[in-house]
């Protein structure tokens, strides 16, 4: 999946107007708080459009309300809006530096280099989700909702541009970004099917469907994802112990239903 969207990417890129600005895994453990990237070499700034953001979160023990923000402290703090998640799975947000930047909009992201992701405790109005014993830190209470780990990539886009949504950011909300929905039913045009889903638990997914024969997984995206599998008490059960926590889809003959995988692969 990583190389899928480094390749996406890539893509957005070759634009002269737009630039990925990071694309990269984050991970958050339990004195963390705040992760600083260089921007340094960056050609556009951050007053001339909008910086479009996915989060993917990858890896999070608890349903604790987080956020990523990023804070600027050179020429006076300021910080972003946030893109708030509490499961894994994709989120997105689209900011207008701009607005939020203040006095240090005018600076250049090759002249103002580092930048500091923080991941913050209930959306963007609380505090560090770290143990750290700091005043602007959650301290001791952080630990049961940490380590987090997620993928994160933004993409800034000039006011005269427009976005060209990379093919991975299945259901972002802007125009062009891919749907599940179509994508699923590309891959699976027939006639529907009845489809009852126990789990994941164990490391399995059971289906009951009464097209058994015919059951499937797929990405998000609508590709296909080859796990073992066998029948069990009128079910075929799916193997995805070996598979990364995120979302899958399982389908059989037209029926899809999303499921969501919590585990590490072992």
């Amino acid at each position: 999946m990583r190389a899928l969207i480094l390749c996406a990417c890539a893509c957005v890129q070759a634009f002269a107007a737009q630039e990925v600005l990071i694309d990269q895994d984050l991970v958050y453990e339990l004195t963390t708080g705040r992760i600083n990237i260089d921007f340094s070499g960056k050609t556009l700034t951050w007053n001339t459009g909008f910086a479009y953001r996915r989060v993917d979160v990858l890896e999070k023990p608890s349903d604790y309300s987080t956020g990523i923000q990023i804070c600027v402290w050179s020429g006076g703090e300021t910080c972003s809006p946030c893109a708030e998640f509490s499961d894994t799975g994709a989120s997105y947000v689209k900011t207008e530096p701009a607005h939020w930047w203040g006095a240090a909009a005018t600076v250049s992201w090759s002249q103002h280099g580092t930048r500091g992701y923080c991941l913050k405790s209930t959306g963007c109005g609380g505090k560090w989700v770290s143990t750290s014993t700091d005043s602007w830190c959650m301290g001791a209470a952080a630990a049961e909702h940490l380590p987090i780990k997620v993928h994160l990539t933004e993409i800034l886009v000039p006011y005269d541009d427009e976005f060209a949504c990379p093919d991975d950011w299945v259901d972002g909300p802007w125009e062009g970004c891919p749907s599940s929905t179509s994508a699923v039913a590309h891959k699976r045009p027939e006639q529907s099917s009845h489809l009852d889903i126990v789990g994941p638990s164990g490391g399995t997914i059971r289906v009951r469907a009464s097209h058994p024969s015919q059951v499937a997984l797929f990405t998000v995206r609508g590709d296909r994802v080859t796990v073992p599998e066998y029948a069990r008490d009128g079910h075929v059960v799916l193997d995805v112990s070996k598979l990364p926590a995120g979302i899958l889809v399982v389908a059989a003959r037209g029926t899809a239903r999303r499921v969501q995988l919590m585990h590490s692969p072992r």
